[in-house]
């Protein structure tokens, strides 16, 4: 028979176990021969016919691997797409091995790619036998030492790496056998873990004080499992506790010397607690500090020498603050027969005050605005580093303004030198600032040399320099940053660019060039995804800026990790680039480590909040009520392979519920406030970037006047606008019934008395612009938001109104990392009319017959129900009240229960001070009202507040404890407000 020329190229067995990163950089693989079995035959340059791939044996059409084939119909067979075919595939790090043949056909060529998948689970590692711990630990430390796949050269280290993790957690008579899987590709791992090894004895070196009650404590008794992690845990506890005392030099360890079979240990405890510690102050007092933050050898366990140095340090530059300017700060060991002392002997020296600032030789600047930018205030201390800010902040105002030869110095007048034999003198000094301004250089032209890619105008446009305007060096070296990084963007990774300023003779002028060279641009020839295995590639690429065929840009780079950072669906992300055939195209590979897409929450905690009840006789109390209350959640990502989510929330908390049935209120507790959330989201709904939600909710809360219950159904839709602007749309229908009412009957609005359990049909539309530099504790910024809500009886709502809201929250960071946070809020709101038939009226005639007569009056209601209405106060709006007790006239009833309204205007501002560590001091001021009308709002019916209160840093968030007191109170049923109200929440109040 004859024999038809063919063509084979693949990867020797040996290299199959290779990780994909290994095989995409191997030159063995760019370089691997042409094997044919007829010699001097060939097919290369051959015309392709066709082009087949099989993965696993079976013809593949997945447009993932498809699209990675450079071999195309119809093109002249290369080698260099075949060895380039055969990266992409590797890369995708699901193959073990890739094969490649060649026919000759009729009509030129037909090409056969063979995919060998690599085993299950993605490790090339199967581990059988009864472990005695989770896989996963397992697993993980052999992928981050092997990689995807474990060469069969490395079972024997393989076998190393689980003997240390198995002596790790104090297994040390392990059997661990690792050989080459006969038909997966896969390494078959059998572990006999073994027993945990048991203490044998215990040996001690150094002083412990009631050695028994230590080893008891550490559980280090004879017969006891050794269990390395819970020992070292021990260990650190009771090193922490030996610090505690003042033995900061205290080391604390342990050795395991296993025996020859390894079911026993015996443990070697070396204790060293140094000396006990005593921190002593020398000579002269430090006015006011704060030592142990100081000196910190407490807080950090420590007497190393560098803490030392730089505790003198700190109360040196501490003591300059205040004025101290000659402070010097020395420290000492004393070794005693009762432990070591620390001594800090404290020079302070004489205090200096400013008494006044001259400046000398400034014409382009006046006086007053060069003592402005100095920052410094008469009268206050003399702080040389602050005036050392200010000079260097004068020079740079010069330099801005062209001047390269400024040179300003700052010298010390002493007005009232100290007496030689007093040791404590203020001194009064006098700053003397000398200017030396030199000539204003400006720019007398802009060039580029060298840059091809962009025009002269793109260039220009590029550089905030410009003819005429002043020479200022950081400026221009700005401008180079930009230039770089346009090009970087585009993908010019090896571009250079450099600023040539070349000056006149007389200094005053400066032609600036800028000299590029591009080097050449890299483009991205396939984007290939890896590591993914439940979440689609779709939804993966959808958030990759990086296209085929376009610049490698560093903008894309650095958007695309962001963009797949925010999905929230991996634990870890890698962009890897590799090179191939020319040296301009690179292949991007995404690798991704997707974290688990089911997600469990839950967690308990106490509410304190002060609000109202009703006691005998009627009249509304505050007071200061604690809740438990638990949440549970539950949710699950990546639904249908896609960046889609379901959630359920749940939230119970046990309250008190007012019981007013009895001639006594009183009050009960059950589960009576609690909230069941059922949301599900889909992100780049409708083929936007926008995110869709989609909700039902059921949740009863307890309201100062009343019970609301309420049930329904949310969709909204959330676009993201720019950097710092969001905008939504939405539509809720649901049901809201009010129970348990407070309000005496003539006080209830009369669209409570006819709906009191009310459907609503409402369609909601919000714009946010947020600049703060952190949402959840921000100290700089503002946020502006805007939301509007209408609900129409036409469209399924029992009653009909329209609802807006504007606020704004403003923060300015000062000196001294205080914090001014302002905010205002304005709620306006006006009910559709619905007019109601006249109620007809019974008239006796005059033969005493009873005549019905229809009413000639029709009722007009514009009020909105209660779950709609606006109410304020609390620990958001304004905190001198309670919850919702905000209001005066028609909106509280006789009793001093809230009954809201369709206006509401609140004002705050508050001034966050830094303690010490996370610890925060604030004074607030509050202001508003809630009005029945909009029309009825009045700026002199503004009610205010002030108060203070602490805020702790937690890794929660900041816990916050306010206490606000009233400024104007008013008597309800014969009895005055009370003064305070005290609130205690997480998180900033606004």
């Amino acid at each position: 028979a004859e024999r038809r020329p063919y063509l084979r190229l693949g990867l020797p067995r040996e290299a199959r176990f290779l990780s994909y990163a290994s095989v995409l950089a191997s030159a063995v693989l760019l370089a691997a021969p042409v094997a044919t079995d007829t010699p001097g035959s060939s097919i290369v340059g051959k015309t392709v016919a066709e082009v087949r791939v099989f993965d696993d044996g079976r013809l593949t059409s997945d447009p993932t691997i498809l699209e990675l084939v450079e071999t195309r119909p119809g093109q002249p067979l290369s080698m260099r797409q075949v060895r380039e075919t055969i990266t992409h595939l590797f890369s995708l790090g699901a193959f073990v091995d890739v094969q490649f043949s060649g026919v000759p056909s009729d009509g030129g060529v037909r090409l056969r790619y063979d995919l060998i998948p690599a085993p299950a689970g993605g490790v090339g590692v199967e581990i059988r036998g009864d472990l005695g711990r989770p896989v996963a630990e397992l697993l993980g430390p052999i992928t981050r030492r092997f990689g995807t796949l474990v060469p069969a050269e490395d079972i024997p280290a393989l076998v190393v790496v689980l003997e240390e993790l198995y002596r790790d957690v104090g297994r040390f008579s392990s059997q661990i056998k690792a050989r080459p899987g006969a038909s997966t590709g896969a390494v078959m791992v059998d572990i006999d873990p073994g027993p945990v090894a048991r203490i044998e004895g215990v040996t001690v070196t150094g002083r412990i004080e009631r050695e028994a009650a230590v080893l008891d404590r550490l559980e280090l008794q004879p017969g006891n499992p050794y269990d390395p992690p819970a020992l070292e845990e021990r260990l650190v506890d009771y090193e922490r506790e030996l610090r505690a005392r003042r033995f900061y030099e205290a080391r604390v360890s342990h050795q395991a010397i296993p025996t020859q079979d390894g079911l026993a240990v015996r443990i070697r405890l070396n204790v060293d607690t140094g000396a006990q510690v005593t921190v002593i102050f020398d000579r002269d007092p430090v006015p006011g500090g704060d030592l142990d933050s100081l000196v910190p050898v407490a807080r950090e366990g420590s007497i190393d020498e560098d803490l030392l140095e730089d505790s003198s340090r700190r109360i040196e530059e501490y003591l300059n603050r205040l004025g101290f300017r000659d402070a010097r700060v020395t420290h000492r060991r004393l070794d005693e027969a009762e432990g070591l002392s620390i001594v800090f002997s404290v020079d302070r020296g004489a205090e200096y005050r400013v008494d006044e600032i001259v400046v000398r030789g400034a014409e382009v600047l006046s006086a007053e605005a060069i003592t402005e930018l100095l920052a410094v205030t008469p009268g206050g201390p003399l702080v040389v580093s602050e005036v050392d800010l200010g000079v260097a902040a004068i020079a740079t105002a010069y330099a801005e303004l062209g001047h390269r030869d400024i040179n300003v110095e700052a010298s010390f007048l002493e007005l009232d030198p100290p007496a030689a034999n007093r040791d404590f003198d203020v001194v009064d000094a006098q700053i003397v600032l000398d200017v030396v301004e030199g000539p204003a250089t400006t720019i007398g032209s802009v060039r580029f040399e060298g840059a091809t890619v962009f025009s002269a105008s793109e260039m220009a446009a590029l550089v905030a320099v410009a003819p005429g305007a002043p020479y200022y060096g950081p400026l221009v070296r700005a401008d180079v940053t930009a230039i770089l990084t346009r090009y970087l963007n585009q993908g010019f990774e090896n571009v250079q660019v450099q600023v040539v300023p070349r000056f006149d003779e007389t200094g005053q002028t400066a032609d600036v060039l800028f000299q590029v060279k591009e080097g050449s641009q890299i483009l991205v020839d396939h984007v290939l995804i890896v590591g993914n295995r439940q979440i689609s590639s779709t939804t993966i690429r959808d958030e990759v800026t990086l296209r085929s065929g376009e610049p490698l840009g560093r903008g894309d780079i650095d958007e695309t990790y962001r963009r797949l950072t925010g999905l929230g669906l991996f634990r870890g992300i890698e962009l890897r680039e590799f090179s191939h055939g020319a040296g301009n195209r690179r292949d991007v590979v995404v690798v991704v480590e997707e974290a688990p897409a089911t997600r469990v929450g839950y967690g308990g905690g106490l509410s304190a909040t002060q609000r109202l009840r009703a006691t005998e006789g009627g009249p509304a109390a505050e007071r200061l009520e604690f809740a438990p209350r638990g949440f549970f959640e539950i949710g699950r990502r990546n639904l249908w392979g896609k960046n889609r989510s379901i959630d359920l929330f749940t939230r119970v908390s046990l309250r008190g519920k007012d019981d007013v049935t009895g001639q006594v209120p009183t009050s009960s507790l059950g589960f009576n406030q609690y909230r069941f959330l059922l949301n599900y989201r889909e992100p780049r709904a409708f083929g936007r970037t926008g995110d869709l939600s989609v909700s039902g909710f059921v949740e009863q809360v307890i309201r100062p006047s009343f019970d609301l219950f309420s049930r329904g159904v949310n969709a909204q839709f959330q676009q993201v606008v720019g950097r710092t602007m969001t905008g939504r749309v939405g539509y809720t229908y649901g049901l809201n019934r009010v129970t348990n009412e407070q309000l005496l009957p003539e006080d209830r609005p009369l669209v409570d008395r006819l709906f009191p359990e009310v459907t609503l049909s409402i369609f909601s539309a919000g714009l946010v612009r947020d600049t703060r530099n952190d949402p959840l504790e921000p100290t700089d910024g503002a946020l502006l938001a805007v939301d509007v809500e209408t609900a129409f009886r036409g469209l399924g709502s029992a009653v009909g109104f329209a609802k807006t809201v504007l606020q704004g929250r403003f923060l300015r960071e000062l000196p001294g990392e205080m914090v001014l946070a302002t905010a205002a809020r304005l709620g306006l709101a006006r009910g559709f009319a619905l007019m109601l038939p006249a109620i007809p009226t019974f008239v006796l005639t005059d033969e005493g017959i009873l005549v019905q007569q229809d009413g000639d009056q029709r009722a007009v209601i514009q009020s909105l129900p209660a779950s709609e209405r606006f109410f304020a106060g609390g620990d958001s709006t304004v905190r001198g009240f309670a919850l919702d007790r905000l209001g005066d006239g028609p909106t509280i009833d006789a009793n001093g229960f809230p009954t809201g309204g369709n206006a509401m205007v609140v004002l705050n501002s508050e001034l966050r001070v830094p303690l010490t560590g996370p610890l925060q001091v604030v004074g607030f001021l509050d202001a508003g009202n809630v009005f029945d009308r909009v029309s009825n709002m009045r700026l002199a019916r503004v009610r205010g507040a002030a108060g203070f209160g602490v805020r702790y840093r937690s890794p929660i968030g900041p816990i916050r404890v306010d206490l606000g007191f009233k400024l104007d109170r008013q008597e309800f049923a014969g009895e005055r407000e009370r003064l305070t109200a005290l609130h205690l929440s997480i998180g900033q109040a606004f």
